[in-house]
């Protein structure tokens, strides 16, 4: 197994507008909303393997801890009408 690297959490600002974000392997630790959700979902994928979604309409500030999650392949993959930003923090390996 590959070793992350030994630097802090990056932390990658996603916007939903833009449709499908790829992080790549990483050991991911926290979602948050950054900017409010429209009412769509968004899904959290390792690869095509849905992970976590976070809640549709979610608000400001809403976190979802991971924990400490080895992802193959990071995608952060909102409905193609989704608006809202979210921040994803994690390790890249």
């Amino acid at each position: 197994m590959a070793t992350p690297s030994k630097t802090n959490y990056k932390y990658e600002l996603v916007d939903l507008a833009t449709d499908s974000t790829t992080i790549g392997h990483c050991i991911l630790k926290k979602v948050r909303v950054h900017t409010a959700m429209s009412a769509h979902a968004c899904p959290i994928l390792d690869g095509s393997t849905e992970l976590w979604s976070i809640p549709l309409s979610s608000a400001v500030g809403v976190e979802i801890d991971m924990g400490e999650v080895e992802v193959q392949n990071l995608v952060v993959d909102p409905d193609n009408a989704a608006t809202g930003k979210v921040l994803v923090i994690y390790k890249p390996f």
